[in-house]
């Protein structure tokens, strides 16, 4: 996987960065982390996103080297990147638009993920399934290209690893998982620091908020799938943001029996999805039968229609998916 990564930025001038739309830390983390490094390598580095870092995130690009897309295409100076890296997806199709085009112009796409995807199959790119999150990836490949790890990089990467594991609670961590963590606090990332930078303080209308969610979530009679709905009048009436409640689905694996976890989100165009798994039930999976994708415990999906239209059926077809 290192060959592969450093035979790529070898042959590159100009490498552009990319993620998943709508990014989250372990997407954002390594990012940041690998235009960090490739710059102190000697390479051309940015990131690219459709649109500036949501606020939560900034401060794991410290230098704001992940760039709106306009102003990226300005920084290439009319040119294609001659290699885009993707990390944390691995299709095309997860990017947002304008990030899209930007890959499809570029002379090489390499993408860099802890799940595999519909065009990493064929080889040639870095694609570890035991990996607990893209970001201990891409530790890896910062190492291999011999630079110095710097406060910065380890704190987007250990971030990338404290919300991709839910704060090392999946199945998926392992020992590697752990002896990254340790090299990236060598660094001099503290972990109070680490959780509390992301998870931040709340204002009142969050804890009202998640306290409304959680007194109205609901499970299959089995107790196997457990979900709760969040629309945009509850966000208004509680003061609040997506962002605020982003992983208020992670409660609902502490419930005995379940197996999946849901939150029926209201957005424009639909109802987002989220699904987050625990032992061996596979959420990218079932995500992708619903016209998703992910990671193994944690993914998902777009449905045409409010929650109140789209709810039923949906969790249906998930216990059923299940049974599968």
């Amino acid at each position: 996987m290192e060959r592969v990564f450093l035979e790529a930025a070898r042959g590159a001038e100009r490498v552009s960065v990319a993620t998943h739309d709508l990014p989250d830390a372990d997407g954002v983390g390594s990012q940041a982390a690998l235009c960090l490094a490739l710059r102190a390598w000697g390479a051309k580095a940015r990131g690219v996103s459709q649109e500036a870092l949501p606020a939560r995130y900034r401060h794991l690009d410290p230098e704001g080297l992940v760039l709106p897309l306009g102003r990226h295409r300005s920084w290439l100076g009319g040119a294609c990147a001659d290699l885009l890296v993707v990390v944390d997806a691995g299709s095309l199709a997860r990017l947002s638009p304008g990030v899209r085009e930007l890959a499809r112009d570029a002379r090489r796409v390499l993408f860099i993920d802890h799940h595999p995807g519909p065009e990493t199959g064929s080889g040639g790119h870095c694609v570890d399934p035991s990996a607990a999150a893209t970001g201990e990836i891409v530790a890896g490949l910062v190492e291999s290209l011999g630079v110095a790890l710097t406060k910065d990089m380890a704190l987007a990467l250990y971030t990338a690893l404290l919300i991709d594991t839910n704060s090392f609670r999946y199945s998926t961590v392992s020992p590697a998982t752990h002896a990254t963590a340790a090299r990236l606090m060598g660094a001099g990332v503290r972990a109070d620091e680490a959780y509390g930078r992301i998870y931040g303080k709340r204002p009142m209308g969050h804890l009202r908020l998640l306290g409304r969610l959680l007194g109205e979530a609901r499970t299959t009679e089995d107790g196997a799938v457990a979900w709760m709905v969040l629309t945009e009048a509850m966000l208004q009436e509680h003061g609040s943001d997506l962002e605020d409640v982003h992983h208020a689905v992670n409660h609902l694996l502490v419930l005995d029996g379940v197996r999946i976890a849901c939150l029926f989100k209201e957005m424009e165009g639909g109802t987002k999805v989220s699904l987050r798994s625990t032992g061996d039930v596979d959420a990218a999976g079932v995500a992708e039968a619903l016209g998703g994708g992910g990671h193994r415990h944690a993914a998902a999906a777009l449905l045409p229609g409010p929650p109140d239209q789209v709810l039923e059926d949906a969790v249906k077809r998930i216990r059923g998916l299940l049974s599968d």
